[in-house]
């Protein structure tokens, strides 16, 4: 792996936690985590995107190593990174959002469309009925336990989201330490996503978009209804990609996202 810096750097509510890979004097392209993990599961894409592109991987407020926000929406979520974001660059910046962290980088599109050249929209966030009735069984919170037993309960509930049973033991590990980390914050921040009028705010996106998921993403029925709501958004999938598409299938995603930016990166 190439050179990966970490810094803080002063958020609307306190300290946000950011991971850095390759030079400032290229274009810069934001990452966004899903919940409940962090800007770490970035870095085998930024590996790869980084001879290109500075890439910026940021922990959102509550997450990795940020401190905690008064953050209770999605629209709070962009208003806190905002000024991270200005810091790291001061030209229009590239976006690449996952799961919850698409409706943060659509958030940011809408709110500040002078400053974003593009954006990367992977299984958007468009929570059905369905799936709101689904969460508070997903992610309430799992308290510790002396005998250690929340640590097997989480690793259960990340191990039910590995589709095809590919999953690293050190990945799904990380995810049950971010995961346990996070408290209430876990849920807290699911909801904020379900209450998120994503499909609302769409029309309002000005900048060029791709919208794409993996075919076993739980997200992956979102792709069709979010691109058509866009003005001219491209679509595709990646087969076999799941909700950990970004540590499973990360050389289909360089591919794909390689070429959409540097297509828009020339504009």
């Amino acid at each position: 792996m190439k050179k990966l810096t970490k810094a803080y750097l002063q958020g609307r509510d306190g300290a946000i936690h950011i991971r850095k890979m390759g030079s400032p004097k290229n274009p810069t392209l934001i990452l966004l985590h899903q919940v409940p993990s962090h800007g770490g599961m970035f870095e085998a894409l930024m590996d790869l995107l980084c001879n290109d592109f500075f890439c910026v991987a940021i922990d959102l407020p509550g997450f990795g190593e940020s401190e905690m926000a008064q953050a209770t929406s999605i629209e709070d979520f962009a208003a806190c990174i905002w000024p991270v974001i200005e810091d790291v660059c001061k030209g229009p910046v590239h976006i690449l959002g996952h799961h919850t962290g698409t409706s943060v980088a659509i958030e940011l599109a809408v709110s500040y469309p002078e400053a974003i050249a593009s954006l990367i929209l992977s299984g958007p966030a468009l929570i059905t009925e369905d799936l709101k009735a689904l969460l508070p069984t997903i992610s309430y919170t799992i308290p510790y336990e002396k005998d250690g037993a929340h640590h097997k309960k989480m690793w259960q509930r990340i191990v039910n989201k590995d589709k095809d049973g590919t999953l690293p033991a050190a990945v799904i590990e990380r995810e049950v330490q971010s995961a346990l980390s996070l408290g209430d914050h876990y849920q807290h921040t699911y909801l904020a996503a379900s209450d998120y009028a994503l499909i609302e705010r769409l029309p309002a996106v000005q900048c060029p978009t791709l919208v794409f998921a993996g075919t076993l993403d739980i997200l992956y029925p979102a792709v069709a209804p979010v691109v058509r709501a866009l003005k001219g958004a491209e679509q595709a999938e990646i087969i076999g990609g799941d909700g950990y598409i970004f540590d499973k299938k990360v050389d289909d995603i360089e591919r794909l996202c390689s070429v959409f930016l540097k297509a828009h990166s020339a504009q």
